[in-house]
């Protein structure tokens, strides 16, 4: 029993050797290498903050470009539009006249007015 009694006593030391062997803190390189590794997640995680802001202000000039132009559009076809109107307008106007004169000119012909008739 006594053989036995060794063994077991043998075991426990070992476990308790192994136990307070994991309770300690890390040796100093295995902090250092943590925060080796902790500064180059940190400098990517800021890396991509860093290309996530200028790929937003890329998004949004590019954005503005595209309302800009849409405006620009509109806006020269609102001048467009103005100009035919004002146009066609004008062309109706200018036949009114012409046919107010030509009624005139046949009702004057009609009178006996021949100054007024077409000359065929």
């Amino acid at each position: 029993m006594s053989n036995q009694w060794v063994n077991f006593t043998g075991a426990l030391a070992l476990l308790l050797g192994a136990t307070t062997a994991l309770a300690q803190p890390a040796a100093p390189s295995d902090e250092g290498r943590r925060a080796e590794l902790n500064s180059q997640q940190a400098a990517f995680a800021q890396h991509q903050l860093d290309e996530n802001a200028a790929n937003r202000r890329k998004f949004e000039e590019a954005e503005q470009a595209r309302i800009d132009k849409i405006n620009r559009d509109q806006a020269a076809f609102a001048q467009r539009q103005a100009a035919y109107e004002a146009d066609k307008a004008r062309l109706e106007h200018d036949h009114e006249e012409a046919m107010a004169r030509w009624r005139a000119d046949v009702a004057a012909c009609k009178a006996g007015h021949l100054d007024h008739c077409a000359h065929n």
